[in-house]
């Protein structure tokens, strides 16, 4: 279980690590399927994304499903609509 994530008001979701939020990267949108090609080739994942699932709960937690069925729970979720 992670402790914070969120999907700010461009859609892209970012999960905190070692107290920062960090955005994450889709590692499916490689152009060349290297691993030395993170900035450049790769997007980040958000809910622009057709494999992006739902998010089921609030605030205080839920769980969000992404890609090829992977489940990701966390004790607190925030979801900006950008309004």
């Amino acid at each position: 279980m992670y402790s914070v994530g969120k999907i700010d008001e461009d859609g892209k979701f970012w999960i905190e690590r070692r107290g920062t939020l960090t955005r994450q990267i889709c590692p499916y949108s490689s152009l060349d399927g290297g691993d030395k090609v993170f900035a450049r080739n790769q997007l980040q994942c958000g809910d622009h994304c057709p494999l992006f699932g739902p998010f089921f709960g609030n605030v205080r937690g839920g769980d969000l499903y992404l890609c090829h069925g992977k489940k990701l729970s966390f004790k607190i979720f925030t979801k900006c609509d950008g309004k």
